[in-house]
């Protein structure tokens, strides 16, 4: 006997097993194809923004020098009278640069008075949208009276991003002739004055694998604060020394971690903005061209890392362009 249909109204008919095993391996298909195209676009979003980021501080760099003589700013300019007589004189904190090295904070305007939230302000808003390491309260290093608030703050907010962007340090500490490696050229520490600057770094990629990692690498900490001492840390959260330096934190190939956290970007490559106003991806060969790091003339004198020589045919007593 036939099943009676209902005038007027459609026979119903219900998905076989088959068909709904074909529909989930559909959808099944399209999410395998579309997940790595979706992950791709966001790592090319990541490194769009960090590049602007970086297109932001060199304007805010280059407005400052426009203002103070053409200074690069950092430890040619912000703390130039810092002292600790300076500092007993009762010279309030929020004058105070984050550390003598700190390019980023003259560079920015409307910074939070006190110094904790304006060091964590930076990190947090100036963070490239690709770092994904943080900082814990216990690695904030720093001169006492200063690092015990910004611990606080970071403890409260569940830590703090890693540093994201560096500047090359000789940009602010010219390194003594007598030490086994460059031979650095004396020149005036202005903007304007930086010959062949479409071939020169002024800010980078670049994360001291020290700075967020202590189960992996041991005791660590991350100089955040001021000092008052005559050393010279160039590598810290704020300069670097460059990928062609055997003892450079953010880029030494001895560490496991420099590619997820210095070469964050696909490709393992990293966002480079030069003096000029330019910017550009650096992958890791691109990267270790000395002349990129170092002021024109400056003469090779041997320590920097093997495989500089055989890509870039660089032998000591050799001039960088």
């Amino acid at each position: 006997m036939k099943a009676k249909t209902v005038p007027g109204r459609p026979s119903a008919s219900a998905f076989t097993l088959i068909e709904l095993l074909v529909v989930v391996a559909v959808i099944g298909l399209l999410i395998g194809i579309l997940l790595p195209a979706l992950g791709q676009a966001r790592k090319a979003a990541q490194r769009v923004g960090g590049a602007s980021i970086q297109r932001q501080l060199y304007i805010g760099m280059a407005t400052h020098a426009s203002t103070n003589n053409s200074e690069i700013p950092g430890k040619n300019t912000t703390s130039r009278a810092l002292t600790a007589e300076r500092i007993a004189d009762g010279l309030n904190q929020s004058d105070l640069p984050l550390t003598e090295w700190d390019w980023i904070t003259p560079s920015i305007d409307d910074l939070p008075e006190s110094w904790a939230e304006r060091a964590f302000h930076i990190k947090n808003e100036f963070a490239d949208p690709a770092m994904a390491e943080t900082t814990t309260p216990e690695m904030v290093y720093g001169s006492p009276g200063y690092v015990e608030d910004l611990r606080a703050l970071v403890a409260k907010n569940g830590g703090m991003p890693a540093p994201s962007y560096q500047m090359p340090a000789v940009w602010q500490v010219l390194v003594d002739r007598d030490v086994e490696h460059f031979g650095i050229r004396q020149f005036p520490r202005r903007i304007d004055r930086i010959a062949g600057a479409s071939r020169k770094v002024a800010i980078a990629d670049g994360t001291p694998h020290k700075a967020c990692l202590p189960e992996e690498v041991g005791d660590v900490s991350i100089d955040l604060t001021v000092r008052t001492s005559p050393s010279i840390p160039l590598n810290n959260g704020f300069i670097q020394l460059p990928p062609v330096h055997v003892e450079s934190e953010a880029y030494s190939p001895d560490s496991p971690f420099v590619h997820r956290m210095s070469y964050r970007h696909p490709g393992q490559t990293m966002n480079a903005m030069f003096w000029d106003g330019h910017s550009a991806q650096l992958t890791v060969t691109e990267s270790l061209d000395p002349a990129l790091w170092y002021p024109r003339g400056t003469e090779y004198l041997g320590g920097a890392r093997p495989e500089v020589s055989d890509l870039y045919d660089i032998q000591p007593g050799d001039f960088l362009n």
